[in-house]
């Protein structure tokens, strides 16, 4: 994936997230396989969400230091 976009449009928001909980996991650890170089480019938050049995979404932000 290319941060062009970002580059570009600084006030942009871009969200990772998997068509499968295996493929989330995978975007996690290629962030946190390149957290340095990216924490020097952009601001990385968290959000930590669950769905339950009605389809609602919960979660929250958790304190991240990002290491």
């Amino acid at each position: 994936m290319t941060f062009e976009f970002l580059s570009h449009h600084e006030d942009a928001i871009a969200i990772a997230t998997g068509s499968s909980p295996s493929r989330t996991r995978k975007y996690q650890i290629g962030i946190s396989q390149n957290i340095e170089e990216i924490r020097g480019l952009y601001c990385i938050e968290g959000f930590i969400a669950d769905i339950d049995l009605e389809g609602n979404i919960t979660g929250g932000y958790p304190r991240w230091d990002g290491t």
